[in-house]
């Protein structure tokens, strides 16, 4: 299958069976990211199927977040895993200036928090307040992360 349109590719994953059907329509990511974040859950294989047909890993919604931040943001050990396997980028920012490394760091996922850093994830970078994944944890009382972040150079 050699198909260019991502949201074709990903309406052409369904129909042929590759992935089960997605739960409801009412999520917050669009039809690429539902198909790419669904087969970073089931396996690798299913990943690598659903990019050889065309879906960009880094794939962007209206607000400039990827697979790889929403996955991050949710807790999706294995989807990180991955995406990351994948290729995904770890340092892309959405429109806040956020990156997965930040969204796991806010929310205390301090495995996730690890697989970035291991993936090459910067641990300075910025948002558009100013702040780090370091702050960001720190705020919200995420010991663990804070220390995961300390020992990767985090200021």
């Amino acid at each position: 299958m050699n198909i260019r349109t991502p949201h074709i590719a990903a309406v052409a994953l369904l129909v042929v069976g590759i992935l089960t059907p997605l739960a409801a329509a009412d999520t917050p990511y669009n039809a690429p990211q539902r198909v790419i974040l669904r087969a970073a859950d089931d396996s690798a294989e299913a990943l690598k199927k659903a990019i050889d047909s065309g879906l960009n890993v880094n794939a962007t919604d209206d607000d400039y977040e990827t697979a790889l931040m929403k996955a991050a943001d949710d807790g999706r050990r294995t989807a990180v895993r991955n995406l990351i396997a994948a290729g995904a980028d770890v340092n892309l920012q959405d429109e806040d200036g956020e990156t997965a490394l930040m969204k796991a760091a806010d929310e205390g996922y301090a495995d996730i928090v690890q697989q970035l850093i291991n993936a090459g994830a910067n641990v300075n970078l910025r948002d558009e307040d100013g702040e780090t994944a370091l702050q960001k944890a720190r705020k919200e009382r995420h010991r663990r992360v804070v220390e995961i972040l300390q020992q990767a150079a985090a200021r």
